[in-house]
């Protein structure tokens, strides 16, 4: 009798954190579409990605533990990577063309490299806010620069989180810092946006949080009952 209500105990605290866990998604799905519409420069690609993520959150529910939630998984981190280089190496807002710094008039790089290269740590932060509280900065384009930085990576440290547990956290850290440095560099490489100190202090910290809390037992048990069914450590590949 008592071994029966504690399997009925649990059986409900299994439900009511999926439930918690979907009501995140949900909002975390929510808050992507209100960014994609109302603060993003191009719209299309943030609604596509949420259509997408909703998709595969209906593949999971559908067909829990089968090999199909780790190919839709995986194939979100493709399209996250797709979407993510998009929007910061194809954007309107700096150039219009493809070109390069190596391509340019000394002149031309060097008024680039002036305008569009910060190693002065939270100076860009400071100029964003202070530019919003002058009233020369828009709130879209404060939350967009400081709060869009924040959020970018933290679906890579989710996804890498939920498909590679085993994962070492500096082993992360290491690709999450060369992923960021990659971008970075690009973007001063091809005169796409700005090499700037402060996106690193904004990306990192946030992704590397994300990866960890996918790390802890609780975390870890979530994220296996959310996209398996299954309790951590009873994964069908035992991790």
């Amino acid at each position: 009798m008592m071994h029966g209500r504690k399997k009925a105990g649990s059986r409900e605290n299994n439900i009511k954190e999926r439930k918690i866990m979907k009501l995140i998604a949900a909002v975390f799905m929510g808050a992507v579409f209100i960014y994609g519409v109302f603060f993003a420069e191009k719209a299309g690609p943030m609604v596509l990605s949420f259509l997408f993520a909703a998709f595969c959150w209906c593949l999971c529910s559908a067909v829990r533990g089968s090999r199909f939630i780790r190919a839709a998984l995986y194939l979100c981190i493709i399209m996250y990577l797709i979407l993510l280089f998009e929007l910061t190496l194809f954007n309107y807002y700096y150039r219009s063309e493809m070109t390069s710094i190596f391509s340019v008039p000394k002149e031309e790089r060097m008024r680039f490299i002036r305008q569009y290269v910060n190693l002065k740590p939270f100076y860009m932060i400071k100029l964003f806010w202070t530019g919003y509280k002058n009233g020369s900065v828009s709130l879209k384009m404060m939350l967009r620069n400081i709060f869009g930085n924040v959020a970018a990576f933290m679906p890579f440290g989710f996804l890498i989180g939920a498909l590679r547990p085993e994962m070492r956290r500096k082993r992360f850290l290491v690709s999450l810092v060369l992923l960021v440095t990659s971008i970075e560099t690009l973007q001063l490489v091809m005169m796409a946006g700005t090499f700037d100190i402060d996106d690193f202090l904004l990306n990192i910290p946030p992704a590397y949080v994300t990866f960890h809390i996918m790390k802890t037992r609780t975390g870890r048990s979530l994220a296996d009952k959310l996209l398996y069914g299954e309790t951590a450590g009873n994964t069908k590949d035992g991790r």
